[in-house]
């Protein structure tokens, strides 16, 4: 009896089992080993939800097929096997589902005790499938952990070999920039060292000025002094008058005759620098008729430039014209003032000479008869002395006519000096232009027949990389080298300045030395004539004693008066020189502004290429524009490949990767003025040699560039974004973008 209700007892024993263990809840945690989604039915129709690799979920249950029901994010559904982390738990729900379903077999075919023999050798084989399958599927995660190790490593070493590199370039980054501080620095000491030295003479020459002033007012006081104490003799005087109104007569036809001369010489001045003008817009129309084909366009824009420059420089004539008439003005009213107050000088000495012209007749008929004979002498001696100092002044003229006409040719040698350098930087600028444009069209050829090779992009990635830095560090070794030279040449130049400077100082010194050697001709000539007239004066009588010391004093005080006017004279003429030369200097600065505002408009409206032909090989042209610097770290490339329009971004800062993934994919934000905003995506491969993002260029996006300059660009790449506002060129889109339609 029992061994007949045995079989049964067992099989309800554990259908209890496998009811208890169905009603409780189970939730077996795991996460999910590749990309997939969560269905809403058994079958894998109608996806519910997304999840990623290593997402978290819960099993509730096996339902058969290779389908586990799952509870992800609080949504249930299933999921194949194979998107899952199997574990030991899971594995026991595949086994209990397969014995449930081979019970149900088996009790569809009715329970005997040879049924039930099978059941407990199904049991048992289940049992050992499952260890089996177990010994496998720890195989599996041993090997699934080696090889996350390996992709691990290999990540890691991927890494250190991306920071090799990136600590690399900073290296060579900072190399460059010590470099550039160390010119900077040596050109901020060459322009401290000048503006000292500018300092310098400009503070001896105030100290000049200054000494020569108080020189002069010493030389005032004294002559004042004199000319009270002569005031009485003066008024005892009446051919004195005449001869200084003739003195005034000459001198006034002498200022008339230097004001006329130095029109002259500021017309000759003008019509030079329109010459030397003139001249450079020549030579800039002949370098803009040599540019690329698009004649048309140029004819029409050098006929603007040609128009603009001649309304420039009949407007620079008519402003030196007016400068001329002004200065003529001025000196007209000088002039007009000086006669005023020497007519008034003139009404006043004339009464005072009438009213003692009877004193004076008096003294004179008295004295007539006795000092006649040392008049005559006397009168003889002034003569004579007088065509001495004639002779001197006509000598000191010419010694200042070789003066000026050595300063003003150290001047003409000191300006093509300066040309010549300015030229020798700008042909070496020039040179390392050319070769820039060279080592860029060598880089763009091979990266053209980069494009053209087959599927192994890695390597040849790697080499095209290596090349490219290759060529940097050349170009930046021959940039190097074209700076050393600049640098050479301008040594050489101011070693050839300051040899000029020293000639210069050398003849300035000879020409002082000369100018005290005149000095002291003319003070011996002076003390030569007050002893002659001493022994003229002693040889007459005693009564004629007072009368040759009163002519004496005289004559010393109208030489006096002669050497102060010099003075002015010479002092109005230096500070006219002064005021012609920075004319000169601020119209050669307005000429060198206007070309430099010229080359930047120039370059603004011509579109320079790196390449811009048609491709053979690929039966499309191609179009790829210069490298644009919108900012000091961001430049932007054009590209034109057929009907597909492209544009680089290159940034000199790390932001990571460019990345084309879509969950982590590198980007850059422009926001244009008029609150617009365009998002280019990297459509490229993967880079992380700084920042270089490579994107399609819609129709839409051009439109909408070209409605407005920029206002601000964020730029993201994986180890984060930088937003840039500050721009030197806002409106390169609407500029530029016309160069590859």
């Amino acid at each position: 009896m029992y061994k007949r209700f045995k079989p049964t007892c067992f099989l309800l024993l554990f259908f209890l089992a496998m009811f208890f263990a169905s009603a409780q809840k189970i939730a077996i945690k795991t996460e999910f080993v590749d990309n997939g989604s969560v269905y809403k039915n058994p079958n894998h129709t109608n996806p519910i939800i997304q999840f990623e690799e290593y997402d978290k979920c819960v099993v509730t249950s096996f339902v058969g097929k290779y389908t586990y029901k799952v509870k992800f994010n609080g949504v249930e559904g299933y999921v194949r096997d194979r998107f899952l982390l199997v574990n030991e738990a899971m594995m026991d729900l595949y086994f209990d589902y397969e014995e449930a379903q081979k019970l149900k077999a088996i009790k569809s075919r009715g329970k005997s005790e040879k049924d039930l023999e099978i059941i407990e050798q199904l049991k048992q084989d289940s049992i050992n499938e499952a260890n089996e399958k177990r010994k496998q599927e720890e195989a599996l995660k041993a090997e699934q952990l080696r090889l996350t190790n390996i992709k691990l490593q290999k990540k890691q070493d991927s890494l250190a070999k991306i920071n090799a590199e990136e600590k690399q370039l900073e290296k060579i980054r900072l190399e460059n920039l010590k470099i550039q501080r160390q010119q900077d620095s040596i050109a901020k000491v060459k322009a401290e060292a000048a503006k000292a030295e500018k300092l310098r003479l400009e503070q001896l020459k105030q100290k000049r000025i200054a000494d020569s002033i108080a020189k002069v007012r010493a030389e005032e006081k004294r002559l004042e002094k004199i000319r009270l104490e002569n005031l009485k003799i003066q008024r005892q005087k009446d051919s004195i008058t005449k001869v200084k109104a003739e003195a005034a007569k000459a001198e006034k036809l002498r200022l008339e005759q230097l004001k006329q001369k130095r029109i002259a010489d500021s017309i000759a001045k003008v019509r030079a620098e329109e010459k030397r003008l003139e001249k450079i817009r020549l030579e800039n129309l002949k370098i803009q008729r040599q540019k690329d084909s698009i004649s048309k366009v140029k004819a029409e824009a050098a006929k603007a430039e040609k128009l603009r420059l001649e309304q420039l420089k009949q407007k620079r004539i008519a402003d030196s014209i007016a400068k001329v008439r002004a200065e003529e003005k001025r000196l007209e009213k000088i002039r007009l003032e000086n006669l005023k107050i020497q007519r008034q000088k003139d009404s006043i000495a004339k009464v005072k000479a009438e009213a003692s012209k009877a004193e004076k007749l008096r003294l004179e008929q008295l004295k007539q008869k006795r000092i006649a004979d040392s008049i005559a002498k006397v009168r003889a001696e002034e003569k004579r002395l007088e065509k001495i100092r004639l002779e001197n002044l006509k000598i000191q003229r010419q010694k200042d006519s070789i003066t000026k006409v050595k300063a003003e040719a150290a001047k003409a040698e000191k300006l093509r000096l300066e040309q010549l350098k300015q030229k020798c930087i700008a042909d070496s600028i020039a040179k390392v232009r050319a070769e820039e444009k060279r080592l860029e069209k060598i880089r763009l050829e091979n990266l053209k027949i980069q494009r053209q090779k087959d599927s192994i992009a890695k390597v040849k990635a790697k080499a095209a990389k290596a090349e490219k830095l290759r060529l940097e560090q050349l170009k930046q070794k021959r940039i190097a080298d074209s700076i050393a030279k600049v640098r050479a040449e301008e040594k050489r130049l101011e070693k050839i300045r300051l040899e000029n400077l020293k000639i210069q100082r050398q003849k300035d010194s000879i020409a002082k030395v000369k100018a005290e050697a005149a000095k002291a001709e003319k003070l011996r000539l002076e003390q030569l004539k007050q002893k002659r007239i001493a022994d003229s004066i002693t040889k007459a009588k005693q009564a004629t004693a007072n009368q040759a010391q009163q002519q004496d004093a005289i004559n010393r005080a109208e030489q006096i008066e002669k050497r102060k006017q010099l003075i002015a004279a010479a002092a109005e003429k230096q500070r006219l020189e002064i005021l012609e030369k920075q004319r000169i200097a601020d119209s050669i600065s307005n000429a060198q502004s206007n070309l430099e505002i010229k080359a930047s408009e120039e370059r603004r409206n011509t579109c320079l290429y790196y390449i811009n032909e048609y491709d053979n090989f690929n039966n499309q042209q191609l179009i790829i524009t210069e490298k644009y610097f919108i900012n000091d770290m961001l430049s932007i490339e054009l590209l034109r490949e057929g009907n597909a329009s492209k544009i680089h971004f290159n940034l000199d800062e790390n932001l990571g990767c460019a990345d084309y993934v879509p969950s982590r994919r590198s980007s850059v934000r422009v926001t244009l003025e008029n609150g617009r905003t365009v998002v280019f995506y990297h459509s490229g491969s993967l880079d992380c040699n700084l920042f270089s993002l490579k994107a399609n260029l819609s129709q839409g996006d051009i439109y909408q560039l070209k409605k407005s300059p920029i206002s601000k660009i964020i730029l993201k790449g994986t180890n984060g974004e930088v937003t840039l506002s500050s721009f030197s060129y806002k409106s390169f889109f609407i500029d530029k973008l016309k160069c590859i339609e």
